[in-house]
C-alpha cells in the first residue's frame, strides 16, 4: 500500500471514530443525529462502523449538525 492509500484509510478511520465520539459525547441517538443532519440512520451507522467510507457532504452535514466547523473535524483526523 503507498503512502497515500494508508493516509487515506487513517484519516478515513479516524473520521469514522470522531464522529461517533461527537455524536455520543453529546448523547444523540442514531435516529436525533439523522434528523439533526438530514442523513439515513442506517447510512451514519454504516459510517461509524467502518462499513462505509464518509462522503464528503456527509461530513460537512455532521459536522454541521454538530455545530463544529468543518475544517476543525477534518483537521482531528489527521488531513
Amino acid at each position: 500500500m503507498s503512502d497515500p492509500e494508508k493516509k487515506s484509510k487513517q484519516v478515513h478511520e479516524n473520521l469514522r471514530r470522531i464522529l461517533r465520539r461527537m455524536r455520543e459525547e453529546r448523547g444523540w441517538s442514531l435516529t436525533r443525529m439523522a434528523a439533526e443532519s438530514h442523513l439515513g440512520r442506517k447510512a451514519i451507522s454504516f459510517i461509524e462502523d467502518g462499513e462505509r467510507q464518509p462522503k464528503l457532504d456527509s461530513v460537512i452535514r455532521m459536522s454541521m449538525a454538530f455545530g463544529t466547523p468543518f475544517s476543525e473535524v477534518l483537521k482531528e483526523a489527521g488531513w
